[in-house]
């Protein structure tokens, strides 16, 4: 109500107290909504929402300085993946709670980039490219990180040795009571700092133009001066088991230092080691090269994937131990670095992407690699560092900020979630099939005209809308499914009459399938390919064929009607012909008749 919460045990109703009564009238509470872990969402008229557990403690605030865009909440529901929507005044929001990722940023106080963090007597502290920052919980919910005073360099890394915290800027600093004191020197311009695995009082800096140390002698920091015959700019350092340092530069391959060792020269101090440089030529890449211990072996983060030395022939060689993916060479690998409980936490990439997880040990040997609590990074932008602590949590610092992982809250990554069919459309008149509403209980029929499609889709999965991918196939034109893709839509064009049915499957963050969405149609033929055409052309075919028998009959009757004629004249002809024979033969038989009465005349006469 808006006096406050009241809790109703199935007798009687009484008042529930909190530790924000006050907040919750002045802001005036509207609506609640019960979230899972025993947690409660109050959503209020001003102020955004407060989270709290089942004794009244403050767990949360969601409000401006939180990143909400409004602070009017009239109504909340939570979701099957645990998220929390808002009904806002001026929109809708959803926000992730419980989540073991949390995000700072510029509502936090973090407006630069995050290089480095660490963990010193209990406070956090990060480095960015502004200064060194500390997290203050003492006036929190909201925590907001502030400014170490004394510290306005950048700072590329953080680094407890010797009981101090040092920051490496433009030079080195002690971070000394809430404040940031510089350690005298005779150099600046730092890169990386690295605290020394054989002497816990020693630390190596890393410069734009070579390596320096210092060294804690009777509770204060002394310069052991430079390495003498190196003036690259150093990127990365490691020492192995034998006290050799290996340097990795940032345009220049690696470096091998063997056994520094300080010396006095005159009145200054120095380093001195065996130097040898490996190039292009033993196998490595001209770029940004970190070096690293993981289970007592040494390891190089390269642009080219991970490596490994081999002293006997003196080469670099891609590295599979943690999965083939980082033997890759098309691939690069930013840093690795191994935690307390053995796990190789690793930054890598390639041309489009960023890959940010762990490889585990497993009991048998080898590793086993895990990214997907972490994807959600993502969207850190460029991730720089990784710093895991003991009991689990692992903080992330990138361009965009600085994200959180807490393995005690659990979230389910195996969730079972939807794709669905927003809308189907004709795209060459612009008419609406389906609008992704009302259910499709019969096959729709389209006219012939229709036969270009458009298919708009959904992932119902809101932890990363943009990471979302989908495959498409069209049964009854597609073979198989398509490839992967961020596109939510999928267009035919100049499809042929006959029965389809589209399907569409999601993956999200987290690489799980969706189940999967279909919509069947039918896309009928052209009026000139219908049934009814098809029967007046076989009436039509049948109607000629008769036709053209009619007048071939009718073109034979002609013919023999003039055959009859034909040969009646000629009989006639034959008939007249054999008259006049027989009229010929019957006057030459009365010639020769006459004939013979002629000579037999003539022979009595002679007698």
């Amino acid at each position: 109500t808006l006096n406050g919460l009241y809790r109703y045990d199935r007798i009687q109703v009484t008042p529930f107290p909190t530790a924000i009564d006050n907040l919750l009238k002045e802001n005036r509470l509207f609506h609640g909504a019960s979230l899972p872990h025993g947690l409660f969402a109050l959503g209020m008229l001003s102020g955004g929402v407060a989270v709290i557990d089942r004794e009244g403690r403050l767990c949360q605030m969601i409000d401006a300085a939180a990143g909400l865009r409004d602070e009017r909440v009239y109504h909340l529901a939570a979701d099957r993946e645990g998220a929390l929507w808002l009904a806002l005044n001026n929109g809708i929001a959803r926000v992730a709670m419980p989540a073991p990722l949390t995000r700072f940023s510029a509502d936090a106080g973090i407006t630069s980039i995050v290089e480095s963090v660490i963990r010193y007597r209990g406070r956090l502290y990060i480095g960015t490219h502004l200064g060194v920052y500390e997290l203050d919980t003492a006036n929190g919910p909201p925590a907001m990180f502030k400014p170490v005073p004394g510290y306005t360099s950048f700072a590329w890394g953080l680094v407890e040795a010797g009981g101090d915290l040092l920051a490496a800027g433009d030079q080195v600093y002690r971070i000394e009571g809430g404040r940031a004191i510089p350690i005298a020197s005779g150099w600046v311009s730092t890169r990386t700092i690295y605290k020394s695995r054989l002497d816990p009082n020693r630390v190596y800096v890393g410069l734009t133009d070579g390596l320096a140390a210092l060294q804690l002698e009777n509770g204060r920091w002394q310069d052991l001066g430079r390495l003498e015959g190196v003036s690259e700019l150093i990127f990365g350092i490691t020492e192995d088991d034998k006290g050799n340092l290996w340097l990795g530069t940032q345009y220049a391959g690696v470096i091998k230092a063997t056994t520094p060792a300080a010396v006095q020269d005159g009145g200054t101090r120095k380093l001195t080691a065996g130097i040898t440089r490996y190039g292009t030529t033993q196998g490595l890449p001209e770029l940004q090269i970190s070096p690293a211990m993981a289970n007592g072996k040494l390891y190089f983060a390269t642009t080219q994937g991970i490596k490994h030395f081999d002293p006997q022939r003196e080469r670099f060689y891609p590295d599979s131990t943690f999965g083939t993916a980082f033997a890759d060479s098309s691939g690069y690998v930013y840093s690795l670095r191994e935690d307390a409980k053995h796990n190789v936490w690793i930054i890598a990439g390639g041309k489009r992407y960023q890959i940010n997880g762990r490889a585990v040990p497993q009991p048998g040997g080898g590793y086993r690699w895990e990214d997907t609590p972490f994807r959600q990074i993502y969207d850190l932008g460029e991730v720089f560092t990784i710093y895991p602590e003991p009991d689990g949590t692992v903080w992330f610092g990138g361009s965009e900020g600085l994200a959180r992982y807490t393995p005690a809250i659990p979230k389910d990554y195996n969730l079972d979630y939807s794709a669905v069919i927003r809308r189907v459309t004709a795209t060459r008149r612009d008419s609406l099939i389906f609008d992704g509403i009302a259910p499709v209980s019969d096959r729709p029929e389209l006219p012939y005209r229709d036969h270009s499609l458009r298919f708009e889709v959904a992932a119902l999965s809101y932890d990363d809308i943009g990471s979302n991918r989908y495959q498409f196939m069209l049964e009854g034109f597609d073979s198989d499914w398509s490839n992967w893709t961020d596109e939510t839509k999928k267009d035919y064009t100049g499809l042929s009459e006959g029965d389809y049915t589209f399907r569409v499957r999601a993956q999200n963050i987290y690489h799980h399938l969706s189940g999967e969405a279909r919509f069947d149609l039918t896309i009928r033929p052209p009026w000139y390919r219908s049934w009814w055409a098809y029967l007046l052309y076989t009436l039509a075919g049948g109607g000629l064929v008769a036709g053209l028998i009619q007048l071939r009959v009718r073109q034979l009757e002609r013919k023999s009607h003039e055959l009859e004629q034909l040969v009646a004249e000629r009989t006639a002809e034959v008939v007249e012909q054999r008259n006049r024979l027989k009229l010929q033969s019957e006057k030459l038989a009365e010639l020769d008749q006459l004939k013979s009465r002629f000579f037999a005349n003539i022979s009595h006469e002679f007698r």
